[in-house]
């Protein structure tokens, strides 16, 4: 019996961090990063994506997690929230795929994205030896 190997990737995680005052916010599919989690929610839905219950149980408080669409390719993205106001603050993208191939093309395609566009620092890290993770963190 072959067993597949899945690959995962968490493509960007945008931390929405006040370094210098501006009135552009940084933005995930064109919603800005801030402001009301019911607002940010509302936006997701109309890009396509739905509220995952079963996994936002799951998941630590101050996160919920949505599946959908992205660039073609199966996605949840997790929204980080302050529990104390509800304004989010990062959001998360983690696409599936059971070839390397994929995750690595569309890795590198984001990475350029987010090179020309923002002043960021990337991480690396491998964890397990088979899930890919790379973050930018977008300041």
């Amino acid at each position: 019996m072959t067993h597949k190997l899945r690959y995962l990737l968490i493509i960007v995680s945008l931390m929405f961090t006040v370094v210098i005052c501006s009135a552009q916010h940084i933005s995930f599919l064109g919603i800005p990063i801030d402001g009301s989690l019911s607002s940010f929610q509302n936006k997701l839905a109309n890009k396509g994506f739905r509220y995952n219950q079963t996994e936002s149980r799951l998941a630590p408080s101050g996160e919920r997690i949505f599946s959908g669409t992205w660039k073609g390719h199966k996605a949840n993205v997790s929204v980080f929230y302050n529990r104390k106001t509800n304004n989010v603050y990062e959001v998360e993208l983690s696409i599936e795929s059971d070839d390397i191939n994929v995750i690595q093309s569309v890795l590198d395609k984001t990475r350029k994205e987010i090179e020309k566009d923002y002043a960021y620092f990337p991480e690396h890290d491998v964890e397990d030896g088979r899930n890919l993770h790379y973050r930018y963190h977008i300041l």
